[in-house]
């Protein structure tokens, strides 16, 4: 029930991000009620100030769950950004990108996007797996890639980047993990 939930949850906030029907600028929207499970062994760490700060914001909406935590960001140059922490047994974050704009460098534009959320981005591992791997071509055609990030520390699983580009010339950067 509560991952069917949070996946409904998820749906809504990229489907209202696609379309840019976010809150203007002055209604920033916040409904801060960041009150964990007193029963989970983890807790997320995710906080309405990491979504607020972030360099090129044009409005956000922040939200807060017993056992996640999530923001819906507007960018002033036309990007989405849906971002979410969970935890409990277990943590998860996961981030994507939505943009129409033309992407000549894939490798930078995800090393610019992990560097927004660095502290949960796990960047030091994403621009080592991106050196390792080498330039990432863009895709011309309705594609999507998965790119495996080893973590060094051998503590996240299912770490990925995907890079997805779909039918309308929508690319979307993901970059998501399961730990603990």
């Amino acid at each position: 029930m509560r991952s069917s939930l949070r996946l409904l949850v998820c749906n809504l906030f990229c489907v209202y991000s696609l379309f840019s029907f976010a809150l203007p600028g002055n209604m920033q929207g916040v409904m801060d009620t960041c009150i964990k499970d007193p029963n989970c062994s983890i807790n997320y760490d995710f906080e309405e100030h990491e979504v607020s700060n972030v360099p090129g914001l044009k409005s956000f909406v922040f939200r807060c769950f017993p056992l996640y935590a999530e923001g819906l960001l507007t960018m002033n140059n036309g990007d989405s950004i849906y971002v979410s922490q969970g935890a409990c047994e277990h943590f998860y974050w996961e981030a994507s990108l939505y943009t129409k704009r033309e992407i000549s460098n894939y490798n930078s534009e995800i090393l610019a996007f992990a560097g927004l959320f660095s502290r949960h981005m796990s960047s030091y591992n994403i621009e080592r797996t991106l050196t390792q791997r080498g330039l990432i071509k863009p895709m011309s055609d309705t594609a999507s890639i998965d790119i495996p990030v080893q973590d060094i520390h051998d503590y996240l699983n299912e770490f990925l980047i995907t890079i997805t580009l779909s039918s309308e010339n929508m690319t979307q950067f993901k970059v998501s993990y399961y730990g603990g």
